[in-house]
This record gives C-alpha cells, sequence and structure tokens, in this order.
C-alpha cells in the first residue's frame, strides 16, 4: 500500500454503536408494492405511502392538503431520508446496487471505480440512521471543504499521527489528494477517501490503502472542524426510517436488477433479524446486508402486456396491495349540454364493466383521466371529448389489439340509434362483391372514427344506457 510516512501506529477510536436500531412504531410493511391498471393513482398514492412510514402525524393532521403532503415528501427527498427511481428495459444491476464507472483523468487516461447504486447508498445512510443535515461527520465534512475554498491553492496543511506533514485538496467524488510535505511536488499524489475516514471515526477499523493519510485527515476534522472525539450511534428514538420508492417495478429486468437482493430485502433476512444474512458484493467486495429501517414502495402497471410476470421469488417477499379504478371520486361531476346530463363517475365505471366482461380487469380505465374534469370549475363537454378522443380511445385500441369490433362494444355504438352518436364508423365495404359469399369477420377492418360524436353530448349518454329502441 503506498503510504509516505510508513506509520502504522494510529490509535483506533471506537465507540459503542447499537446492533439493533429500534424503529418508529408504524403499521407499514417493510416491502410493499401498489398494483393495478394505467391511471388509478399508484405513482400519486406513492407520497401518502411515503408519509405514513417518514411522518405519520401529518397525514392524521385534520385538513391537510396535498400541497403540504407534496412539500414534505419533497423536504424527505432533499435530505436524503427519501428516493425516487423508476425501473426500465435497460435500468441494471449496476445502477442499483454498485458497478464499475470509467472516469477521464487529467493526462487523458482512465480510472476505473466501483461507485454505489441508488439502493446501496440508501442502505449506507439507513445504516447511519441519521440525514446528513444531522450528522456530525458530514457536519464537519462541509466545514473542512469551507475552510479548504478559502485557502491558497484549496490546499489545507494536516499531519499525520506520527508528526509528518502532509498537505490535503478535495479531488471530487469524496476522495483527496495528499502531498507529503517531504515531496510536495509530486506528480502522482497519494489518495485518501472521505469513506475510509468515516469508516474509521465509526467503526475503529484502519484504512486499507494510505492509512496514515486517512488517520490525519480524521484528527483534523475532530481538531479544526467540531467532530466529536468519539462517535456516538443514534439513540433508538432519533434512528430515522428511509424509504425508496421503485416506479414501473414490472418495466426492468428484476431479477438482474436486484440480483442477490431479492433474498436480503425479505423481512426475516435485514440486518438485526433473528435470521439476518450478509452477502459480499461483487466488485468492491465489501460485506452487505440490508437495514431493518429501510422501506422498499414499488408501483406495477397491470397493463402493461409487453411485460412478462413479476419474477416469483421477488414476489413472495412483497406485501400487495391493489389500486382499482374508483369511480366513486368522480361522484357529483356531471357535464350539461343542450338538456343532456353525463354522470363521468357512472360513464367510467360502465365502461370499466364492459371492459371486464370482454377482456379482464387487469385494463379497466383508471379514474385519473377523468381528474381533471373534478378540479375544473365547470367541467365542459370539450373537455370530456378531449379525453375520450386522444386518451381513451387510444388507450382501448392498445387493450384490443386494434379490434375495433370490441372497441364498438365498450362504447356501446352496437345499441345507438343515431350514426351521429356513435363514436366509430365500421368499413363500408362490399364483402360479397369483393371476395364472394364468404363469413369475413369485421373486427380486423380498419374502422374510421366519427370526430363529431366526441362533441356531442347524446354520445355519452347513449355510451351508458344506449337507445332502447336500438337493435
Amino acid at each position: 500500500d503506498k503510504d509516505d510516512s510508513g506509520s502504522d501506529d494510529e490509535d483506533d477510536t471506537m465507540s459503542e454503536a447499537n446492533d439493533t436500531p429500534v424503529m418508529p412504531k408504524t403499521n407499514a410493511p417493510l416491502n410493499q408494492i401498489l398494483f393495478g391498471p394505467p391511471g388509478t393513482g399508484k405513482t400519486f398514492s406513492t407520497i401518502e405511502k411515503a408519509l405514513e412510514i417518514l411522518e405519520p402525524t401529518l397525514l392524521a393532521k385534520s385538513g391537510v392538503t396535498r400541497t403540504e403532503l407534496k412539500a414534505a415528501f419533497d423536504q424527505y427527498q432533499e435530505a436524503g431520508q427519501l428516493a425516487f427511481v423508476t425501473f426500465h428495459q435497460s435500468f441494471s444491476y449496476e445502477d442499483f446496487v454498485e458497478g464499475i464507472r470509467a472516469e477521464s483523468l487529467e493526462d487523458g487516461g482512465l480510472e476505473y471505480k466501483v461507485e454505489s447504486g441508488v439502493f446501496t447508498k440508501l442502505c449506507e445512510l439507513a445504516n447511519r440512521g441519521v440525514i446528513a443535515l444531522d450528522d456530525p461527520f458530514e457536519r464537519s465534512l462541509r466545514e473542512l471543504m469551507a475552510q479548504m475554498e478559502i485557502s491558497n491553492d484549496n490546499l489545507l496543511s494536516m499531519s499525520t499521527s506520527s508528526g509528518k506533514s502532509f498537505k490535503a485538496q478535495y479531488a471530487g467524488e469524496l476522495t483527496f489528494k495528499c502531498w507529503p510535505a517531504s515531496n510536495p511536488t509530486l506528480e502522482k499524489p497519494y489518495l485518501a477517501s472521505i469513506e475510509q475516514v468515516r469508516t474509521l471515526y465509526e467503526t475503529g477499523k484502519k484504512a486499507k490503502y494510505n492509512p496514515s493519510y486517512v488517520q490525519g485527515m480524521l484528527d483534523y476534522l475532530k481538531q479544526h472542524c467540531n467532530l466529536p472525539s468519539q462517535y456516538k450511534a443514534p439513540s433508538e428514538g432519533d434512528f430515522k426510517p428511509f424509504v425508496l420508492i421503485i416506479d414501473e417495478i414490472n418495466r426492468g429486468n428484476v431479477s438482474r436488477i436486484f440480483g442477490e437482493l431479492i433474498t436480503l430485502i425479505e423481512p426475516s433476512k435485514r440486518a438485526g433479524a433473528s435470521e439476518a444474512l450478509t452477502t459480499t458484493l461483487p466488485y468492491s467486495k465489501r460485506p452487505f446486508s440490508v437495514p431493518d429501517n429501510l422501506y422498499l414502495i414499488g408501483t406495477m402497471n397491470t397493463a402493461d402486456r409487453s411485460l412478462a410476470g413479476l419474477d416469483i421469488a421477488l414476489r413472495r417477499r412483497f406485501v400487495f396491495e391493489e389500486m382499482p379504478p374508483r369511480a366513486d371520486l368522480l361522484d357529483g361531476v356531471v357535464i350539461e349540454d343542450e338538456g343532456h346530463k353525463v354522470d363521468v363517475g357512472r360513464l367510467l365505471h360502465t365502461l370499466n364493466q364492459r371492459i371486464e366482461v370482454l377482456l379482464d380487469r387487469d385494463h379497466c380505465l383508471g379514474h385519473a383521466y377523468f381528474m381533471p374534469l373534478k378540479a375544473a370549475a365547470k367541467p365542459t363537454l370539450a373537455q370530456l371529448g378531449y379525453i375520450f378522443q386522444h386518451q381513451i380511445l387510444p388507450l382501448l385500441q392498445e387493450y384490443f389489439f386494434e379490434d375495433w369490433q370490441r372497441i364498438a362494444w365498450v362504447l356501446n355504438d352496437h345499441r345507438k340509434s343515431s350514426a351521429e352518436a356513435m363514436f366509430l364508423k365500421p368499413p363500408q365495404l362490399d364483402i360479397k362483391t369483393l371476395l364472394g359469399d364468404i363469413a369475413v369477420g369485421g373486427q380486423r377492418q380498419r374502422w374510421s372514427i366519427n370526430e363529431k360524436a366526441f362533441r356531442r353530448i347524446e354520445a355519452y349518454v347513449l355510451t351508458i344506457e344506449g337507445d332502447k329502441g336500438a337493435q
């Protein structure tokens, strides 16, 4: 190991820490997934689910508004107590747990470093039990950086425990360059990691590389940056919960992204549990376990037919909560025009009943598509028409694989006596003249869209019940 001083007599400093942190009382499961068709408020609900864990008193507050909840959510995210990530087909284990990243050097060369992913970083914070603003080590590090900014050439003078002087300069990514006083023009300076300084401070474990400089930096933080001389782990009342929200969890290759974590996230395998497990990470070779104050909240769209079923090993380790369409949230939303009235909640409920019969319940229409009507001071037919034409109809085309006959059934066009009230027009082909006397279904033929129907109130009225005299 590179070490200018050769000193190996630094004093170990280690304080007592809680082996098993006591968590705030909450009934929330450690791992949960909200699932349902698109537009049912899954991502919308993650804010309340997260605050149920982080600040349950705010949810219980009488008259609390959505604006207040979102503001609290943003504050927790900014403080690092909450993280949000969206899975996709390119998301990998290296993004989630850890991977090797190439970085360009000043001389044009490349340096390969092991970089922690979003999950590992949050686990590290959860293991400490405090957010950065409350962490004495983080506060002292900010003081160190402030001193470095006002110093000459951004250099600070420090010394090893054996009294050998060196100068340190921030090099980015929590790494410091160190030049020994005996060789201040060293072309390739020694490197010291702040994470190793933290490890030495919290556990007493000496750094593997350049331990004298790591010890010297720790001593400097204690003497000049107000770092307490002894590390004190958070008490049970101060040990904070952390939350990771994984949106669209089934859009990524779950087995590849989670890797060995599929086992470690199980509640009985978390750190401090009776059957706790630890694994060795493949790149950094560090021992790793998942703390029991880290909560996972996922969302899953059941209508995405391009996806395989969620990995059964992961499914077994999560609590699932269905988020069905809530037509009742649209109660009282009525559109009036030309003497006709359309109850939007009833309209959505009727459409979903037909979809369940013709397809399945996983492909229903979510209430979120119609919520702008509820938010409006007075919902208009133009708003409803825009939603139907540009959101609902394209979604039905996707659901039914362009089977226009079934889409027409969902929209009840076959029970409308007036062609002007039909959203879809069947193909105008003379099949007998074209192909002869053979049975050909019309569902695969290209139907046309009657755009005028989206601006007619009776089209929506008849979508619910149809004409009594229609066949």
